[in-house]
Formats: C-alpha cells, structure tokens, sequence
C-alpha cells in the first residue's frame, strides 16, 4: 500500500526560554521531512513572519515554545486533525502554545499585531483569522478535544466562545 505525502508545513516559532541556540537545534531536528522554520523572535513581528511562508506551504503552525518537552513527533501530531479527512477539522488547538491550520486561512485576513511580546494567547491571534473565514454547515466539533472547527455559529458566538477560553 502506498503511504499518503505529508503536507508541507511552515513552523512559525517564538521561543521564550533560556537557550535559544539549543532549543532550536531541538527544534530543527524533528521527525517530519523538510519542514520550514521561520523565527519569530524580539526583532521580528507575526506579519512579517506570516509574508514569509512560502506559497507552496500547505500547513501552517503558530508556537509560542515555552521550552517545556515535545515529542520529535510534535509536527506530525499537530497536522494529524487536519490531515484527517473525517474529522473536517479546519484548525488544531494544542494547549495554548500553539495552533495549526491550512495556508490558505491565512490568505484572507491580515495580521496586524506588530509586537509578538503584546499577544498574551495564541487565541487572541487566532481571532481575525477565524472572524475572516465563513462557516460551512458540513464541519463540526471532534469531542476529542480542544480542535476549533467551523461551526455554524456566527462570529459574535465564536468571539465570544474563544473569549472563555482566553
């Protein structure tokens, strides 16, 4: 049996620990084939970050790393809910530090917070970008977890939902 390609991914990686050479060798290191690594660190900003994934890019992956362990698998783990075909999942929130979701969300909304150290959640992040995609009646929450699928609410109610988890 022939086994699937994996997306191509683009980790866009702020880092808020100590040693940031070895973390990112750690980073560097994971078991997912050439994957791109954009650095978001104190004199870069999440716009210029996004401008600079490449268009081919299918998958997009936003971390805050805050040093704790991750799995080599870490990548693989983040776009597995949007490589699922059933599931229908249009994003992956992973315990406030990081979320994935396909290029082509990021397509139609523009980032505009210019100070990564001002975003005090990725959630906060994820607003505009959620706001700026319509609802499609066909996707629907995973009780797996904490996997943000379109809904058919509207954006005042996801607003507000995201806001309770903030």
């Amino acid at each position: 049996m022939k086994q699937r390609a994996l997306p191509s991914v683009a980790l866009i990686w702020m880092y808020q620990g100590n040693d940031s050479a070895a973390r990112k060798q750690e980073v560097a290191a994971f078991d997912y084939p050439n994957f791109e690594l954009i650095e978001v660190g104190k004199e870069r900003t999440w716009a210029r970050a996004v401008k600079d994934i490449s268009e081919n890019t299918d998958v997009c992956v936003f971390w805050i790393d805050d040093g704790k362990p991750v799995t080599r698998h870490f990548l693989k783990e983040m776009i597995q809910p949007l490589a699922n075909k059933d599931l229908h999942a249009v994003m992956h929130f992973w315990s406030g530090n990081a979320f994935s979701l396909p290029r082509h969300m990021l397509d139609v909304f523009s980032l505009t917070q210019d100070n990564p150290a001002a975003v005090p959640s990725l959630l906060q992040l994820l607003l505009p970008v959620l706001d700026s995609n319509e609802p499609r009646q066909t996707e629907r929450p995973h009780p797996s977890g904490i996997l943000l699928h379109r809904t058919s609410r509207s954006p005042e109610r996801r607003h507000r939902r995201l806001r309770e988890l903030i």
